[in-house]
């Protein structure tokens, strides 16, 4: 039953149009695993201010902060920032401003460990980035442990 209630919170936040409600809810919720799911569903074409929500909620653990990362493509910004800078660009700014930001928090251990961050990426992409990009911190690349929470 908690499991039946959880789902249809998660789902009533991804479908509510309510950007202000939406964001009021989850800098609200102490609910970790609601973070993690919302943001493993979010559709990016909608901006960075909800993910910021979320990542700036004193309970968005570690595999939600590096989920967001990697959902929001934060690993294409170390191949980008070496042929341009994309601060200049006013249609980049938004997304650098975010996964810059996420990126620096996460290497301050700004959030606790508690669920499970699996990198969606194959191995030869794990190879790529490990033998082209070593200055990338291997938490980005390989994950972390933790409880296993499933995305549907």
């Amino acid at each position: 039953m908690k499991l039946e209630i959880f789902r249809k919170t998660a789902a009533d936040l991804l479908y509510n149009e309510n950007k202000f409600e939406v964001i009021a809810a989850l800098k609200a919720t102490e609910n970790a695993e609601l973070l993690y799911i919302y943001i493993g569903n979010y559709n990016w074409n909608d901006g960075f201010e909800i993910p910021t929500a979320v990542v700036g909620n004193k309970n968005c653990d570690l595999g939600t902060a590096l989920l967001a990362f990697d959902r929001a493509d934060g690993l294409s910004f170390f191949v980008d920032r070496k042929e341009k800078n994309l601060r200049n660009d006013v249609y980049m700014s938004p997304w650098v401003d975010f996964v810059d930001s996420l990126y620096n928090r996460i290497l301050a251990g700004k959030f606790s460990e508690y669920l499970q961050y699996v990198p969606s990426l194959t191995a030869l992409q794990k190879y790529k980035f490990e033998k082209f990009y070593p200055e990338i911190p291997k938490i980005f690349i390989e994950g972390t442990s933790g409880e296993i929470l499933v995305l549907c």
